[in-house]
């Protein structure tokens, strides 16, 4: 499975070895009766944060629902299944999942630089 996943993202962007992308989306929510604070997210509104990592078809992967709307992606991704598979080597080594700059840089999660230099740097954020 991860070497067709492989080849529709190098057909799609010819990026090497990414199976996924990871990012998290806001579902909109009544406003709850305790710890309402914690489900405001930052444009203002209630709402869960949900992680999703999908494929280059856009199928979903891996789907995580139950964090407050104030929760940032980083701390989703931190306490996720998603990361231990990574990190404890049950996904293969030269997979990596593509990341908005709201995640950390890990071997395994490839971010774009924030302040990227003239040359491979701008080339990789494209």
């Amino acid at each position: 499975m991860p070497a067709a996943h492989k080849r529709a993202f190098m057909d799609i962007a010819g990026f090497p070895g990414v199976v996924g992308v990871i990012d998290g989306t806001h579902v909109r929510i009544i406003a709850p009766s305790e710890d309402e604070a914690v489900f405001v997210n930052r444009k203002n509104f209630h709402s869960i944060n949900v992680q999703i990592v999908f494929n280059a078809a856009c199928k979903i992967l891996d789907i995580v629902a139950k964090w407050p709307g104030s929760t940032h992606d980083a701390r989703m991704l931190s306490e996720s299944g998603i990361r231990q598979l990574f990190e404890r080597r049950y996904v293969p080594a030269n997979c990596h999942l593509l990341g908005e700059s709201g995640y950390p840089c890990k071997p395994w999660l490839l971010t774009p630089y924030l302040q990227p230099r003239q040359g491979p740097q701008r080339n990789y954020n494209r």
